[in-house]
């Protein structure tokens, strides 16, 4: 939930736009931010149906970002009920519910059958520290 919590926190200065109620369709700003080096102000796309944002985060993450909880707040929607079932506890439990097996000596070990993989060794990187090929210019900083 810590994700969650932190994207609950930022709707504060974000302001909801209604672009198309029927289809779901909003647009959310985030105010100026001095202290992120003149970031903010931005304009994000959300479609509140079909949960995804103009930021990726929603659909990356399967977390409601700031701007899809100020959507779904402006909704009276639980923003939490849109986090996606793969963060639940039953989920997580189940991940685990199978009995594991105890790994044999690497002796037991069968050979496996199939394609080699071998390395390119033009990729491979040549020991010692890489040449730097940046040029030094003699401005005068230093």
């Amino acid at each position: 939930m810590g994700i969650y919590t932190k994207n609950a926190q930022k709707i504060l200065g974000h302001t909801l736009r209604n672009f198309n109620h029927e289809t779901g369709v909003y647009q959310v700003v985030t105010p100026y931010n001095d202290h992120r080096g003149g970031g903010g102000n931005h304009s994000h796309e959300v479609h509140a149906f079909a949960r995804t944002c103009g930021c990726g985060k929603w659909q990356n993450i399967k977390i409601p970002c700031s701007h899809a909880i100020k959507v779904l707040q402006g909704l009276h929607f639980n923003a939490t009920s849109y986090i996606d079932p793969c963060y639940s506890l039953d989920n997580a439990i189940q991940t685990y519910a199978h009995q594991f097996e105890v790994i044999k000596s690497e002796s037991l070990w069968k050979d496996v059958r199939g394609p080699r993989w071998v390395p390119d060794p033009q990729l491979l990187r040549a020991k010692g520290r890489p040449v730097k090929s940046r040029i030094r210019n003699d401005c005068g900083f230093r």
